[in-house]
Order: structure tokens, then C-alpha cells, then sequence
């Protein structure tokens, strides 16, 4: 998984329109996808080597080739493919 990809929103898990506001920080940020599975969490190691993003537990992911979009015990976040 090298793919590149950046993350254009986390939306709270009972409302999946609304911005979780809380982790916006991480919005527009991009990365590498480290880890991706079903009950771990994911991995985003950000592309400019500051850090590694750590999710709470994934409970199901879809990946359309453009877009990935992850949902968390706490969060959906929506990730678009960067070529």
C-alpha cells in the first residue's frame, strides 16, 4: 500500500454529514497508508515524516480506487487517492 493519499474528512460515526470536529486538525493532511485491516486500527504515515496517524479499531473500509473511505470505533474518514 504506497499508495499517497489525503485525508478530506472525518465525520462523526452517529452522524456521518457532520465534521467530527475534534479531529480536524487532520484534515488536507496526506500519507501513506502503513496498515489497513479489519479490527486494528490504521496506519497514515503523513508525507512530511512528522508523525504517523493511529485510529481507533477499523470496523469496515470500501476503496474505490479514488476514494478510501474508513470507519473507526470513533470516526468515518473519508481519504482520496492522490496519483
Amino acid at each position: 500500500m504506497n499508495k499517497l493519499y489525503k485525508i478530506t474528512g472525518i465525520f462523526q460515526i452517529n452522524n456521518p454529514t457532520v465534521p467530527l470536529v475534534s479531529h480536524q486538525y487532520r484534515v488536507n493532511r496526506m500519507g501513506t497508508l502503513r496498515f489497513l485491516a479489519r479490527n486494528s486500527p490504521m496506519w497514515l504515515d503523513y508525507q512530511d515524516r512528522k508523525g504517523t496517524l493511529m485510529t481507533s479499531k477499523v470496523f469496515e473500509f470500501e476503496d474505490d480506487n479514488s476514494e478510501l473511505v474508513v470507519t473507526t470505533r470513533s470516526a468515518i474518514y473519508h481519504l482520496e487517492s492522490i496519483v
